[in-house]
Order: C-alpha cells, then sequence, then structure tokens
C-alpha cells in the first residue's frame, strides 16, 4: 500500500502555526498592557486612602493608619490597615478598632468595600465603652481629591457597654454619609449629607427613660451645614455653632413605647448650648407618652394633663396629632404649650 502523500498538509500547518503564534502575541500583549493597568489603579487606590487619611488629619483628627502594600492582582486590589485608630484633636472622643479589610475591583479603584466586624474601643465625654459588632461592613467610595463622595455601613449584632455596667445592644444599624464638593457660592455650606437608621434598640434601665429601655426603630437623613465639629465638648460645640452649624432634618422617624413619631425641622444650639429648633411633626400615642413622662417626673402631672386636653382636641380620627414643635429659652413647646425643660447638650 502506498504512504499517504502529506505534502498538501504542509502550507496548512505553517498558517496555523503562524496564527497562533499571533495569538500568543496577542495575549501576551494583553496581558501586559492589563498588567500595566492594574499596576495604576492600585497606584490610584493607594493614594486615594492616603489622601483621606492626610485630609483628616489637616482638619486636626488624629489618625494613626498603617496601610499593608496592595494585593489582588489580577481583578481585585486588596489591603489592610491594621489596628486602626482615631481621635478628635482636643482629645473629646477616640476610637480604636479591629484590623480593617479593604476590597476594590481594578476597573473600579475608588469604589472599596470595606469589613471590620469585632471589637471596637470608644472614649467619648470621659466614658470608656466596649463595642463588639458580629457584621459590620460597607462601601466607601473616594473622590480623585481625596473627599468622601459615598459612606455606607451596615452593621448587626451589636452591643456596647461601660466596664462592669449592663450593655446596650442595637439588633441592626444602617448609615449613609456623603460629603458634597466645595461651594464656594454658598454663605454656609453643607459639610455631610446622611441617612442613618436602627432597629430595636435595648438600653440600659434607667428610671429617666420614661417610655421605656427598648426603642423599636430610629431614623433620619438630612444635612449638616457648617464645618463638622472637632469634637462634642462644649468648646468644639460653641465653635461648631459659632460658625453656623445647624441640622437640616428633612425626615425622622421614631417608635419609642407607646410614642410613634415623623417629621422634619431644623436644629441649632443657644449661647447655652441649649436646643434650638423649629419641626413639623405628626404623633401618636401623645396621652400614654405624656403620662409617662408625668410618671417619670419629667413633667408636672398638671402639665402633662393639660397638653394631653388640648393634644386630645387636635387629634384625627386616628390618634394622631399634627404638632408643630419649637425649642427656645430652655422649653419645648407647641404653640403655648410646654411640654418639657430642656438642659444644656452638654456643660
Amino acid at each position: 500500500m502506498a504512504a499517504p502523500n502529506l505534502l498538501h498538509l504542509l502550507p496548512m500547518t505553517r498558517k496555523s502555526w503562524i496564527a497562533a503564534l499571533i495569538a500568543v502575541l496577542v495575549l501576551a500583549g494583553l496581558a501586559g498592557g492589563w498588567a500595566l493597568w492594574w499596576h495604576e489603579a492600585a497606584g490610584r487606590f493607594a493614594t486615594s486612602i492616603d489622601l483621606w487619611i492626610a485630609a483628616r488629619r489637616a482638619e486636626g483628627y488624629k489618625i494613626e493608619a498603617q496601610r499593608d502594600p496592595i494585593g489582588g492582582f489580577p481583578f481585585r486590589l486588596r489591603t489592610r490597615i491594621a489596628a486602626p485608630t482615631a481621635a478628635a484633636g482636643d482629645g473629646s472622643w477616640s476610637w480604636s478598632g479591629p484590623d480593617l479589610a479593604i476590597d476594590a475591583p481594578a476597573w473600579s479603584p475608588l469604589d472599596i468595600a470595606f469589613a471590620m466586624p469585632g471589637a471596637h474601643q470608644v472614649q467619648a465625654r470621659g466614658h470608656h465603652y466596649e463595642v463588639e459588632a458580629k457584621t459590620a461592613e460597607g462601601l466607601l467610595s473616594l473622590a480623585t481629591d481625596g473627599r468622601l463622595d459615598r459612606f455606607r455601613l451596615t452593621a448587626g449584632g451589636i452591643s456596647a457597654q461601660e466596664p462592669d455596667k449592663p450593655a446596650a445592644t442595637i439588633e441592626s444599624l444602617y448609615a449613609t454619609v456623603s460629603q458634597p464638593a466645595p461651594d464656594p457660592a454658598a454663605a454656609i455650606a453643607a459639610s455631610l449629607a446622611f441617612d442613618l437608621g436602627a432597629e430595636n434598640v435595648t438600653m440600659p434601665p434607667d428610671p429617666r427613660l420614661a417610655l421605656g429601655p427598648k426603642l423599636d426603630h430610629l431614623a433620619t437623613s438630612g444635612r449638616l451645614e457648617g464645618p463638622l465639629p472637632r469634637g462634642f465638648d462644649a468648646a468644639s460645640l460653641a465653635a461648631w455653632r459659632d460658625a453656623g452649624g445647624a441640622v437640616d432634618l428633612d425626615l425622622v422617624g421614631l417608635a419609642w413605647g407607646p410614642l410613634r413619631l415623623t417629621g422634619s425641622g431644623t436644629f441649632a444650639l443657644d449661647d447655652q448650648l441649649r436646643p434650638l429648633a423649629a419641626a413639623n411633626t405628626s404623633v401618636q400615642g401623645t396621652i400614654e407618652t405624656l403620662q409617662a413622662l408625668a410618671d417619670a417626673g419629667l413633667m408636672k402631672p398638671n402639665d402633662a394633663q393639660l397638653a394631653a386636653l388640648g393634644l386630645a382636641l387636635l387629634s384625627d380620627g386616628q390618634g394622631r396629632v399634627k404638632l408643630p414643635l419649637t425649642a427656645q429659652d430652655g422649653e419645648l413647646r407647641s404653640g403655648p404649650l410646654k411640654l418639657a425643660k430642656l438642659a444644656p447638650v452638654v456643660r
């Protein structure tokens, strides 16, 4: 039997070899290009984190953050900040937490996912709180100038307590915060926009908690006007007030014992650091709430009865009351009705 003639296959084999070589070179070029892109993205990723930390330090905050080298090639950007700490420049508060794991896609290095469950230490106004979070994760989007474009946090299974005291617990909470770009034309610019909420908050027993230790729901959204306060001591809050500091609330919602409240308003501080506010609210459970305040000694019984009578006349068929509230001169009022005395938020 004659041997097959393979000569006619040689040109095709040569073409296939050339095509394969070209494919290998193209893939090598793409891989090299992607490697260059990844290293560029890693540089932007690291720079943005460092810029944000530097900007906070320039504002007077004390931040310690040891960042690991960037890893995650080829598709992710990952690093770890070991044992981060932050504190107000005047020492009015401080925080330290567990290692912070940071992760971003290589094609979007300024959209950073983070996770930091575990033990946190918080000190504020002479108190030391040990905070434990079973879950704590979120997303941090940074602008190219180091500004916080958007911050989102969700956490659950939270407990907080002072040494040798009962713990407060929070089943779940969320927070979304953004930092608007500076507006030179604004007389008093907003420094933060926020959307915050918590579910099933249980506080340590306290006779001053007239509505009980369990808060079912709390939510609020709005803007912080003026510069960020450097701390929560009297001097820092007074400086914030004098710089035009105020809080504009687009929405507040509260479910606490018999009280159900929704509303909006503007809040600031007066010259004695007492609340100064104007708000419009819709309230249910007013009679039960006023009775609880009187029973706890936070209102005089006669004042509570008079307020309950006036509010009953204003309520609709479902017991809701449209209630304008004002805080001024150390008093919380609804029209002519005095509801409570207001003390300075700090002394």
